[in-house]
């Protein structure tokens, strides 16, 4: 584990590099990667060292968000984060299947499992597109698009 004092230095060159324009974002992030994979405890220090820098204009103030989001375990703003996301798209497959049940069991009852299973990634790709044909038709119906 690294010195706290290194780790603040190192830190601090790090931000002061992006914030000059010497390192992209994609470096800063790498960069910061690297550092953390030293000292994990550096995480805090480097949050406390974003809060206090002053971002030239709006793009590095957003940068700098990200950055806070990613490293606060926040995934890109999103309130759930990654788990509770795979969670959600998880029971949402559960649902769909669930409503589509009786379906492929009719499949199966006539044609087999083997039917049954091949119908389940053309179920999919009829409710992908039926889903885009609803989001096309309503987009487009104020516009005075009809069928």
């Amino acid at each position: 584990m690294a010195n706290p004092p290194e780790s603040r230095s190192e830190i601090q060159r790090i931000l002061e590099d992006f914030t000059r324009g010497t390192i992209d974002f994609q470096s800063l992030l790498n960069e910061l990667d690297g550092t953390f994979q030293i000292d994990p405890s550096a995480r805090t220090l480097a949050l406390e060292l974003v809060d206090e820098l002053h971002p030239n204009g709006a793009l590095q103030r957003g940068f700098f968000r990200v950055l806070k989001d990613r490293y606060t375990g926040r995934a890109n703003g999103l309130v759930f984060g990654l788990r509770g996301m795979t969670a959600i798209g998880a029971a949402g497959a559960a649902a769909v299947m669930g409503l589509n049940w009786e379906f492929l069991t009719a499949i199966r009852r006539s044609d087999g499992w083997l039917r049954m299973l091949a119908a389940i990634p053309v179920l999919w790709l009829e409710l992908l597109v039926v889903g885009t044909g609803t989001a096309v038709g309503l987009a487009s119906y104020p516009f005075g698009r009809r069928y």
